[in-house]
C-alpha cells in the first residue's frame, strides 16, 4: 500500500479515536435542605459536574464545615471532594472520598485520602488537616452528599483551592473520565465572601486541542491530499505543464509545515495532560507524522524548480 493511502487511512482512524467531550449544569444550592438538623452559612454552585457546596466557616477556631454534593456518573458512583493546600490540581489534595457502604443497600461511608501524583492510594488520615463528623447520605435528587468538619491549618487563607470529581465503583473506585468537566472540575474558594473561580486552564485548554484539531485537519485532511491530486490528474494536460508540478510542490510543503506545528501541539498537550495517556491517539499521531516526513524526505530527491524527473519523455514523432 502506498504511503499516501497509509496516511489517509492513519488519519481517518485518529479522526475516529476522538470523542468529543461533555458538560453537565448546576442546581441551585440554597433549596437544599438537609438531615439532622444540619445547617450551613453559605452555598455555591459549583461550575462543573453539577455539583454544590454548603460551608460553614469559623474562622476564630479555624473550622470549617462542609457538605459536598454531586451525582455519580451511574447508580453506586463514587464523588469526592478535597482541598489543596499548593494548587488546583488533583495531586496533593486532601480528599473526602464518598463511596457505596460495605453494609450495602445504598448506604454511603466517606473515605480521606492524602493524594500523591495522580495515585489514590491507601485511605488514611488526612496529612494536612484533622477531619471529624464525617458522614454520607443520598438526597431525593440522586446526589450524594458528604459532611465533613476540618481543622485548617495555621496560615490557612480565607482563599483555599478545592478540587472535586466523580467516577463509577465497581468493587473499589474506579479511575474518573479524563474529557470535560471531569478535567476542570477544580477552582478557588473564599471562605468569607463566598465567592468561587472556576480553573483558570481549562478553556486554554479547549483552545490548543481546538487549535491541535484544525491544523492537523487542514494539513492531513486537505493541503496534502490536494498536493496529491494536482500530481496525480492535473499533469494529464499539457496546458497545466509545469504549473501542476509548482501547485504540488506548494501544497505539499505548506501541507507538512501545518502538520508539524499540528503535531507540536499534540506533543505539548501530552505533556501537560500528567498521569493521563490517550495512548491510541498517540500513536496513531506518530505513525502519521513519521509516514508524512518519510514521503517528504522521499520527494526532496527531485529538483523543486524543475518538474522533468516525474514527466515522461515524450516519444519522438515518425519522420
Amino acid at each position: 500500500m502506498s504511503i499516501p493511502r497509509l496516511l489517509l487511512l492513519a488519519v481517518l482512524a485518529a479522526a475516529a479515536a476522538c470523542a468529543p467531550a461533555h458538560a453537565a449544569g448546576a442546581g441551585a444550592c440554597a433549596a437544599e435542605k438537609f438531615s439532622g438538623n444540619r445547617a450551613f452559612a453559605a452555598c455555591a454552585d459549583l461550575a462543573r459536574l453539577g455539583a454544590s457546596l454548603h460551608w460553614s466557616y469559623d474562622a476564630a477556631a479555624a473550622s470549617l464545615s462542609v457538605a459536598f454534593l454531586a451525582a455519580p456518573p451511574s447508580a453506586g458512583g463514587w464523588v469526592a471532594w478535597g482541598l489543596n493546600p499548593r494548587a488546583q490540581s488533583m495531586d496533593g489534595t486532601q480528599a473526602l472520598v464518598a463511596v457505596p457502604s460495605s453494609g450495602g443497600g445504598g448506604a454511603y461511608e466517606v473515605q480521606t485520602y492524602s493524594i500523591s501524583g495522580t495515585s489514590l492510594g491507601a485511605p488514611g488520615p488526612l496529612s494536612a488537616y484533622r477531619t471529624s463528623g464525617l458522614a454520607a447520605e443520598v438526597g431525593g435528587d440522586g446526589r450524594v452528599r458528604v459532611f465533613a468538619t476540618l481543622v485548617l491549618p495555621n496560615g490557612t487563607g480565607a482563599e483555599v483551592n478545592h478540587v472535586w470529581q466523580v467516577g463509577p465503583y465497581s468493587g473499589g473506585i474506579q479511575i474518573h473520565d479524563t474529557k470535560g468537566d471531569n478535567m476542570n472540575a477544580k477552582g478557588t474558594l473564599n471562605l468569607l465572601t463566598g465567592a468561587t473561580a472556576a480553573a483558570s486552564g481549562g478553556g486554554s485548554i479547549i483552545r490548543k486541542k481546538n487549535t491541535h484539531g484544525i491544523l492537523n485537519a487542514v494539513s492531513w485532511g486537505l493541503l496534502l491530499p490536494m498536493g496529491a491530486i494536482f500530481a496525480r490528474y492535473l499533469k494529464t494536460f499539457r496546458s497545466a505543464d509545469p504549473a501542476w508540478f509548482y501547485l504540488h510542490v506548494a501544497c505539499q510543503l505548506l501541507g507538512y509545515g501545518v502538520g508539524v506545528s499540528g503535531w507540536a501541539t499534540g506533543i505539548h498537550l501530552g505533556n501537560l495532560s500528567k498521569g493521563i495517556t490517550y495512548s491510541l491517539h498517540r500513536n496513531i499521531g506518530i505513525t502519521v507524522f513519521a509516514l508524512g516526513t518519510l514521503q517528504v524526505l522521499h520527494n526532496s530527491h527531485a529538483s523543486l524548480f524543475s518538474p522533468s524527473w516525474c514527466m515522461e519523455t515524450p516519444t519522438p514523432a515518425p519522420r
